[in-house]
């Protein structure tokens, strides 16, 4: 095998709750998160020339070692004694919005591990690959299984939820720019903050009522998060019909839930006009990421 192309699922946080604070300095994590049909491609080849090379077709990506693919890349490259026997030229066709909150670093490198494993007969099971991933990213683990999981202790701890049914999305992504240390940062100092009772969340995903669901989304985040555009955002996918509607991650991607995809579609064409031109209409994914091609 030469190449390898593989597209790599971005992800949504259903739930998360920040549950407590390591004496590392990590925060522990409960929270459920959904792969869904948003996606890179990354498209990997093999070289003459020994190390990592990486090309974008988006500007503003750094390209060096400072990129979640190349550190996934290096990581495995040093584990498997390949740093001096091989080489790859790596592309990334993007399409899941940067400082959103979906996990689009994270989907890339998650995709860069699975993909290199085949690409080098490297025969890693998924606990070798999550353990690599988990040193560098705290959702690498959950995009490489993908589909739904609760995901805890620092992300790395998962559960397979299996879902009962298609659950439609509109996605958004404001122009707001959320610094996820920062967001830690203020969620610290709250003095009471609010928490989710997960089971009920996991539940409603299980028996597929689609309205329970909507009803037990929940986001620490949004206690500090105070970006207007966030807020307008969430108001306008409710006003369009969204059961209800939560910002991802430390954000500033904001999702709705829809009774049905219809009803999503009609949402998304109207958002348009919102100046949402880059919104997307979509569905859970049952995995992280998916091999495309190969030869």
């Amino acid at each position: 095998m030469n190449f390898i192309k593989i597209k790599a699922n971005a992800k949504v946080n259903l739930s998360l709750d920040i549950t407590g604070k390591r004496e590392d300095g990590y925060h522990e994590l409960d929270s459920v998160m959904m792969s869904v049909g948003v996606y890179d491609t990354l498209t990997l080849k093999k070289t003459d020339t020994l190390g990592i090379e990486l090309a974008c077709t988006s500007d503003g990506i750094p390209l060096d070692r400072t990129n979640i693919i190349y550190k996934c890349a290096e990581a495995l490259f040093e584990k498997y004694g390949l740093t001096e026997k091989a080489g790859v030229f790596i592309i990334v066709d993007k399409n899941i919005p940067t400082q959103a909150g979906m996990g689009g670093g994270s989907a890339d490198g998650a995709a860069a591990l699975v993909a290199l494993n085949r690409l080098f007969e490297l025969n890693a099971d998924e606990k070798r690959l999550t353990e690599i991933g988990a040193s560098i990213g705290a959702d690498i683990p959950f995009c490489i299984r993908g589909g739904c999981c609760r995901c805890q202790g620092i992300g790395e701890v998962l559960t397979d939820i299996k879902l009962k049914s298609e659950i439609p999305l509109v996605i958004i992504k404001p122009d707001a720019a959320v610094s996820t240390p920062q967001a830690y940062k203020d969620y610290d100092g709250l003095i009471s903050p609010a928490h989710c009772d997960t089971e009920i969340l996991i539940n409603a995903l299980e028996s597929g009522d689609i309205k329970n669901i909507g009803g037990h989304l929940f986001n620490s985040f949004e206690d500090v998060v105070k970006e207007s555009s966030i807020n307008d955002a969430r108001i306008l996918l409710k006003q369009k019909g969204a059961l209800s509607a939560l910002m991802t991650g430390s954000g500033s991607a904001v999702f709705g839930i829809f009774e049905s995809m219809k009803k999503a579609e009609l949402a998304h064409r109207y958002l348009q006009g919102f100046g949402y031109s880059k919104g997307f209409v979509c569905t859970n994914e049952s995995h992280g990421v998916e091999i495309i091609a190969k030869g």
